[in-house]
């Protein structure tokens, strides 16, 4: 159960477990519309993407609390059997001044969880980027895990998704 006041970001988490399980195929999608809005959802990967917290009262967009952003949703599994854990992610960029996101990357990644320390880059004073596609898969790889991120569409993502956490019959 998800539980919490509106604006608690119950939403946001159904929308990135969606995100990742259709492969970011946008047009298998479909956003749970805003508590202040009674119209389809406006919301969208890239307004999450630049900090764009809120709808007002009429359904527009707030502005963006950032120019550009790099960001990954990663879903982790453990098979209760095997223990063997598998991570379904994607990775998207967007800048403000682009009218829609890009998917990076879809991947899978296996043997180990990922965790934080994987996606973020520690800069001075104690700040973090988010690392680029190409620099966690790097840093993956060099830890001995399986990562695949050559998928051709969402469906070939998703199709594999499901096979490697479908019990083996």
């Amino acid at each position: 159960a998800l539980i919490g006041p509106n604006g608690a970001g119950k939403s946001a988490i159904i929308d990135a477990a969606q995100t990742v399980l259709t492969g970011a195929n946008m047009h298998s999608i479909r956003f749970n519309a805003s508590a202040q809005s009674a119209s389809r959802s406006k919301r969208s990967i890239r307004d999450y993407c630049l900090g764009v917290v809120s709808l007002d009262e009429k359904g527009e967009r707030s502005e963006p609390t950032r120019e550009e952003g790099y960001t990954y949703i990663v879903l982790g599994f453990v098979d209760l059997e095997s223990g063997q854990p598998t991570n379904l992610g994607v990775a998207f960029s967007a800048t403000a001044s682009r009218s829609e996101e890009r998917c990076e990357a879809r991947f899978m990644v296996r043997e180990a969880l990922i965790d934080l320390d994987d996606l973020l880059e520690p800069v001075d004073g104690g700040e973090v980027e988010t690392r680029q596609w190409h620099s966690v898969r790097q840093l993956l790889r060099s830890r001995g895990l399986v990562v695949e991120d050559d998928f051709g569409s969402a469906s070939d993502f998703v199709g594999e998704s499901l096979r490697a956490l479908s019990p083996a019959n």
